[in-house]
């Protein structure tokens, strides 16, 4: 175990890029003269109330900006900023990829807005889908720790959307999400998507199994490769999160995101969830419209209000229910879940 560990490490950082990430280059190459993967632009919206809320919301793998501009509107319609950027899965050849990418929605919209404009102040808020929006936050979270007033940046951000995520995505969920994004399927057919599953299902796997290797002499090697477990590494994530997933969603299931939940609330966060039973991956939108933009709107209006007497003896009794062995946020998932559709 120890050579073969050795084995693996004496590899060049390129050598294992390609051994890992050579699949998807090869098929994306050949397709490239079909239907080009465009790259979609970081698009900003701001809003003439200078002290409005940024949201930013980051797609999954596959999306394109048309799409995400549905989500941007259930905030502008409530007056807040917003930036939409959904990183290229044709360039991520593994989690250090979005490095670049969050330096890049840094520079756009938070350097010079946030950081070094005094006067201008305004709450953040991050809605991110699947884990591909999940692992350009991860970076961009990563990206603050080293950056003059990142600290302050990090404060700034009041709160935190989930859809169909984090979750702990097995080889073959990773391979279907890809496979679906590489080739749609208005453009290819099942049989090229299929192959592709399997190929990538064949590289993820041997890439996981080696991790698991590396993780008996590494205990971090895990939030090293995977942005699920780099997330649950972070104990400053915005303190007000709000999930809306599903029991229906194949690609991020839904006891990995409940676990990721529990995970949270243990750090005193405050969670709240909305569980939907038939909607599939990043799919809410569409099937639960209303009460999909019910709880964006909500959660960024409440997030707004300022503390008062009452919400100071509100968590005094939070505290005493989580005395009692009671949690106010699972209460709150309790609810919705008896809530569903």
């Amino acid at each position: 175990m120890l050579r073969l560990s050795a084995q693996w490490d004496s590899f060049s950082h390129r050598k294992r890029q390609l051994w890992l990430w050579a699949g998807p280059a090869l098929f994306q190459r050949r397709i490239s003269g079909t239907m080009p993967i465009t790259d979609e632009p970081i698009t900003v919206k701001w809003s003439e109330n200078k002290e409005a809320p940024l949201v930013l919301l980051f797609g999954w793998a596959g999306c394109r900006d048309r799409y995400l501009s549905k989500y941007a509107k259930i905030y502008e319609e409530n007056g807040c900023s917003t930036l939409r950027f959904t990183v290229p899965i044709s360039k991520v050849r593994c989690y250090s990829s979005y490095k670049r990418f969050a330096a890049e929605v840094y520079e756009k919209a938070l350097r010079e807005r946030v950081i070094e404009s005094s006067e201008t102040k305004f709450p953040i808020y991050v809605h991110v889908f699947s884990m591909n929006g999940c692992s350009l936050f991860s970076a961009l979270w990563d990206l603050l720790e080293n950056v003059v007033n990142g600290h302050y940046v990090k404060n700034s951000v009041k709160g935190i959307v989930f859809d169909s995520s984090p979750a702990d995505v097995m080889p073959w969920q990773g391979a279907t999400a890809v496979s679906f994004a590489t080739f749609p399927p208005p453009h290819f057919g099942q049989l090229s998507r299929t192959s592709y599953r399997y190929a990538l299902t064949a590289i993820f796997s041997m890439h996981r199994a080696m991790v698991w290797l590396r993780s008996h002499f590494n205990c971090d090697i895990y939030a090293e490769h995977f942005s699920f477990y780099h997330l649950i590494k972070f104990d400053d994530l915005p303190r007000r999160q709000l999930y809306l997933y599903s029991a229906a969603d194949v690609l991020c299931s839904a006891h990995s995101i409940e676990h990721f939940q529990d995970v949270q609330r243990q750090l005193g966060h405050q969670v709240t969830s909305k569980k939907w039973e038939n909607s599939p991956h990043v799919e809410h939108l569409r099937h639960h419209a209303e009460e999909y933009s019910r709880n964006c709107k909500e959660f960024v209006s409440n997030s707004e209000q300022p503390t008062s007497p009452k919400t100071a003896k509100e968590k005094t009794m939070s505290e005493n229910s989580k005395a009692n062995g009671v949690s106010v946020s699972d209460s709150v998932a309790e609810s919705d879940g008896n809530n569903e559709a």
